[in-house]
């Protein structure tokens, strides 16, 4: 079962690799100083600086993680670092993140028909919200919502990539059924 879903998706949906966003970190780089970079999660001074340094000399983000990589700066560092960076990821969201212990909702992307009355009794005793949707998101605290947000904004970024390489439409997150098996 496993194998036939994924020959499916093969070539359809997957696989991506971080070059595949090559484009789309440089223009969010440009955008940016060395003192604005300094804003998002995992970006130190020390990284910020060459970044905006070597700019000129970026070809795609696996290259320039080799390019920026120190003996201090490691290839998974930056890598972290250039993703959030990507993503919008600010250093002071993800301490607010943590400090709630990331726990703003329950996201159900699909269940099983028959366990209808488990899906039930999982709602109606969690202390954390269930969304089944993204739009019955409006009852969340403002961080909850924020991060709900980001990550919709992740997902459709993704997307976006996916229909690049591969040709095919994208799916929407506020669109997207709960998967019913």
């Amino acid at each position: 079962d496993t194998l036939e879903i994924i020959k499916r998706i093969w070539h359809t949906r997957a696989p991506l690799s971080s070059d595949d966003f090559s484009l789309l970190l440089k223009h969010c780089l440009l955008r940016e100083d060395a003192s604005s970079l300094t804003s998002y999660a995992d970006v130190s001074e020390e990284l910020a600086n060459r970044i905006y340094r070597n700019l000129d000399h970026y070809q795609c983000i696996s290259q320039f993680i080799t390019l920026l990589k120190t003996r201090e700066l490691t290839h998974s560092r930056i890598s972290r670092a250039l993703f959030h960076i990507l993503l919008g990821q600010k250093a002071d969201a993800i301490h607010r993140y943590r400090e709630a212990d990331y726990h703003f909702y329950a996201r159900l992307l699909g269940f099983r028909r028959d366990s209808t009355n488990v899906l039930r009794k999982i709602t109606s005793s969690s202390e954390l919200p269930v969304l089944t949707a993204p739009a019955k998101s409006r009852f969340l605290p403002a961080d909850g919502l924020q991060m709900l947000q980001e990550n919709l904004y992740c997902t459709a970024l993704y997307e976006s990539v996916l229909t690049n390489r591969f040709g095919q439409p994208g799916q929407n997150e506020l669109r997207r059924k709960l998967l019913v098996v």
